[in-house]
């Protein structure tokens, strides 16, 4: 990052999630749900307004010739899940609209809009089928 302070902020995030991670008590959570394919790790708790969850995800052949591995697995998790993308890849972006995934993605610029208010399950369902 360019500014210093930033940088030092972002760091120190980083280091933050990192010793969440490796709390004995979240890293148990974690490797339980490692221990089969598409298992969901029960909530990590990160405070009062953001909790974590590890799904163990499996690449899957189904859209794996126009993605990469870690795109695939986020779709299908995605697509499992019932859940949105949020993304600042605009590439991505764009393969998901052109082979017409069925999962919703959001730009890191309308984070706000996918928080608070987004697109329901139902109203994404119907414009799919247009």
């Amino acid at each position: 990052m360019d500014d210093p302070e930033d940088d030092k902020h972002v760091k120190g995030k980083i280091q933050e999630l990192i010793a969440f991670f490796e709390d004995p008590f979240n890293r148990k959570k974690i490797e339980r749900s490692l221990q089969m394919p598409w298992r969901e790790s029960p909530p990590l708790l990160l405070n009062d307004l953001v909790q974590f969850t590890v799904v163990h995800a499996v690449d899957n052949a189904q859209y794996g010739e126009y993605f990469d591995p870690v795109e695939t697995e986020l779709l299908l998790t995605s697509m499992k899940l019932n859940v949105p993308l949020l993304s600042d890849q605009f590439e991505f972006q764009d393969k998901l609209l052109e082979a017409e995934v069925p999962v919703q993605v959001y730009d890191i610029e309308d984070y706000d809009f996918a928080v608070e208010q987004g697109i329901s399950a139902s109203d994404f369902e119907s414009m799919r089928d247009l």
